[in-house]
């Protein structure tokens, strides 16, 4: 689709952790967007543009300077910023033809500090280069829209056409070519209006420690096989796994480097709970650790009244069910990490739009002020921190646990992949993670807590028991993409291609039908 006037597209984006390495969500403040419908190709089959992507391949350099010397355009700022947006162009159309990058038309959406942009991405020469892109039929574009499904602006989108696909094609674009240099920092500070901001390292901050940690643990993941196990599984929700998101980052609150920190970035983080322990790592079935009612407990702890074993989200006179507990949990979130005067129901609403699933029916969900209120008072011996912000704070302590676990399991060169407060890894080591993880959170609260960590076994039992250990008796795999992921790698020991998507659909689904036809021609 070309747009009517390049020049005046305009878009508002604003930054969420969670969404990508280095680059900000996909989300707008402005009404200056289009209305989405619902039959239209999958606009939230998306990638964040990364600002990092780079290589120095000569097949890379051909061309982009193919494509500027089209366009007039050979100066070193033109050629960096054409470098990567066709990198991102690329890694998207191999993870799916289907999928879009999601980039921001708007100046401000390119204000960054060197640290963060070191391929020095700007606002006019992405704009001129992507314009190009668009009206030669390269790429296809959507711009700025309004999601009705959660009611929410998107940022504009762009993928490859056959015409610039060809164009990789004529100049032997292969995959290893994203396996170049990446250029950005894995420690991200943000100030409280969720910009990036500039720091330097130093003794106060530990800024080489954690980066060297980060590092670290990023060059395991990238060197583990992960997968994921689907017979079987119905999806509440219409996802797009995009399986090359093996990599993380730290993200720093507040321009406060004892503020937020935790790990953001993994495909994992984005995936529903119910799928998580469901993943394969190098061939093994999982299992998932968690935090059971961590901050609250935490909060306890600091009033020297240790909470015991009870669920802290189970509210007396209300369901004791797991949708419901869902809705205490989330109220949590919102007292801790709110100052008063907040609108306690509009707070939680924005949730429910975003996961309904989460939740019962909106008809069926229960007065929300009056179940925050029986909340507070069912944790009347920490009241005080209602209201007061405090959860940043206890989402740094909580990233110090994770920093624990992650940099002793990397030492020990076993993956764990984290979700703030609990972490999947492969089953046969779960004795070892279950005492790093209650040492680890002993030390960061002196407190012990022997019934805080809850365990969440894969109901698969795909295993070959005889052999006494939890490897995948890959012969019962069902989906002959998988089994081929799996077999590769245990006859080469080598990580199987992973720039690909699982896609996934619910039942009522409201995807565009072509696209779904296509993806379900592909999966037989």
């Amino acid at each position: 689709m070309k747009p009517d006037c390049l020049e005046s597209i305009t878009e508002i984006g604003v930054q969420m952790e969670g969404e990508s390495i280095i680059v900000e969500n996909d989300t707008a403040e402005d009404d200056e967007v289009l209305q989405e419908e619902y039959d239209v190709p999958d606009y939230n089959n998306y990638m964040p543009f990364d600002v990092d992507l780079y290589s120095e391949d000569e097949r890379v350099k051909g061309v982009v300077q193919h494509l500027c010397s089209e366009m007039g355009h050979a100066l070193d700022l033109a050629v960096l910023n054409m470098t990567v947006l066709l990198l991102n162009l690329y890694k998207c159309w191999l993870v799916s033809p289907r999928k879009w990058v999601a980039y921001s038309r708007r100046p401000a959406g390119y204000v960054e500090s060197f640290q963060y942009n070191v391929n020095r991405i700007a606002y006019r020469p992405m704009k001129k280069i992507s314009d190009y892109l668009i009206v030669q039929d390269y790429v296809s574009y959507k711009r700025g829209f309004h999601d009705e499904r959660v009611k929410v602006a998107k940022r504009s989108r762009i993928k490859a056409e056959q015409k610039l696909v060809d164009l990789f094609g004529k100049f032997g674009f292969s995959k290893e070519l994203l396996n170049g240099l990446r250029r950005g920092d894995v420690i991200i500070l943000k100030d409280s209006e969720k910009k990036k901001v500039k720091f330097t390292d130093n003794s106060y901050n530990d800024a080489c420690r954690k980066r060297n940690l980060v590092l670290a643990y990023n060059g395991l993941l990238r060197s583990t096989y992960l997968d994921l196990d689907l017979d079987g599984y119905v999806s509440t929700k219409c996802l797009h796994v995009d399986m090359s998101r093996k990599a993380v980052c730290r993200i720093f609150s507040n321009g406060s480097f004892t503020q937020g920190g935790r790990f953001y970035g993994g495909f994992w983080m984005g995936i529903p709970e119910d799928l998580r322990t469901r993943i394969i790592i190098n061939n093994q079935e999982v299992m998932e650790y968690d935090f059971k009612g961590m901050h609250l407990k935490m909060l306890y702890a600091k009033e020297g009244r240790p909470y015991g074993v009870e669920d802290p989200y189970r509210v007396p006179g209300y369901e004791q069910t797991k949708k419901i507990r869902n809705i205490f949990k989330t109220l949590t979130l919102i007292l801790l990490n709110s100052k008063p005067g907040t609108n306690i129901k509009a707070a939680f609403m924005k949730d429910f739009k975003k996961k309904p699933q989460k939740y019962p029916d909106e008809k069926d969900l229960p007065n929300i002020d009056k179940a925050a209120k029986a909340m507070m008072e069912f944790h009347a011996p920490i009241s005080k921190y209602f209201f007061s912000g405090i959860g940043i704070k206890l989402q740094y302590e909580d990233s110090q646990i994770a920093e624990r676990v992650i940099g002793i399991m990397t030492r020990q060169q076993i993956p764990v992949l984290s979700i703030h407060d609990s972490f999947v890894f492969p089953r046969q080591h779960e004795d070892q993670v279950s005492t790093i993880m209650r040492d680890a959170f002993r030390s960061q609260s002196n407190m012990d807590i022997n019934d805080i960590v809850v365990f969440k076994y894969s109901e698969r039992n795909t295993y070959n028991e005889e052999q006494g250990s939890y490897e995948y008796n890959i012969g019962s795999i069902a989906d002959e993409h998988l089994k081929q992921r799996m077999l590769y790698f245990k006859e080469t020991n080598k990580i199987p291609d992973y720039l690909y998507q699982i896609d996934l659909h619910a039942v009522d689904c409201k995807c565009n039908v072509e696209c779904r036809k296509i993806i379900d021609q592909e999966a037989v």
